[in-house]
């Protein structure tokens, strides 16, 4: 694969090990939201993980509507700007307690240094902005050639191909010589099979289902490098 000139990664669960984060952050939310209304914590953590998972896979990531959708199940309701304050809140523990893959740094500045552009092609967190801002916190400025957040500089999230085509357009690349890594199977290799990309799937613990055969599949980014 040596016509590859771009190598684009997803940032959630690819880069960033963000997965402790974003529970420790889900528990303090649904703590602060049952004091507010007495609800019981295990009902409100049920049912708000349910309403997150439905509306993920549907390409809605707004902690807001998460948050409004879980309490019209109790027939519930708290005014916006508290509802405001519970979000800003969970994206600070979130950004707090977000740490790198090990191998991160070591195997993008060694992609920068052999003159490949690297790129982040990520999907929007449902508030326009916030990606970016997480993205900063966890790399020096500039770090990466160019960033596009799917449904924040596009109408529609991956796996819709619009955001690979934006990417594509912005480096003037073809797609054949992008390759995309990212961790869902679906957003990441299904999306860029469709745009034209060479999609690699990340699965750092091993655990996959339903993968064409003939996908590319690393467990590290070091892995990533057989490929090049």
């Amino acid at each position: 694969m040596n016509s590859i000139e771009v190598i684009s990664f997803d940032f959630d669960g690819t880069l960033a090990n963000t997965a402790p984060a974003m529970e420790k952050a889900v528990t303090i939310l649904v703590k602060n939201i049952s004091s507010l209304t007495n609800i019981s914590y295990k009902e409100l953590y049920k049912h708000f993980i349910a309403i997150s998972e439905d509306f993920s896979r549907k390409g809605n990531y707004s902690r807001h509507t998460w948050i409004r959708k879980t309490l019209e199940h109790f027939n519930v309701s708290i005014r916006d700007s508290e509802i405001t304050k519970l979000v800003r809140e969970y994206w600070i523990i979130v950004v707090e307690n977000t740490r790198l893959y090990a191998d991160v740094m070591e195997i993008l500045a060694w992609l920068k240094k052999k003159g490949y552009i690297i790129a982040i092609l990520t999907n929007t967190d449902g508030s326009y902005g916030i990606k970016r801002k997480r993205i900063a916190e966890a790399f020096p400025k500039n770090f990466f050639d160019t960033i596009v957040v799917a449904g924040d500089d596009t109408e529609k999230p991956k796996p819709h191909v619009e955001a690979f085509y934006m990417l594509t357009k912005t480096l003037n690349v073809e797609p054949e010589k992008i390759m995309h890594v990212g961790d869902d199977y679906l957003s990441d290799v299904v999306g860029g099979l469709k745009a034209g990309v060479i999609p690699a799937l990340i699965s750092r613990e091993g655990k996959l289902s339903n993968v064409a055969k003939n996908t590319i599949v690393i467990r590290s980014l070091r892995e990533l490098l057989m490929y090049l």
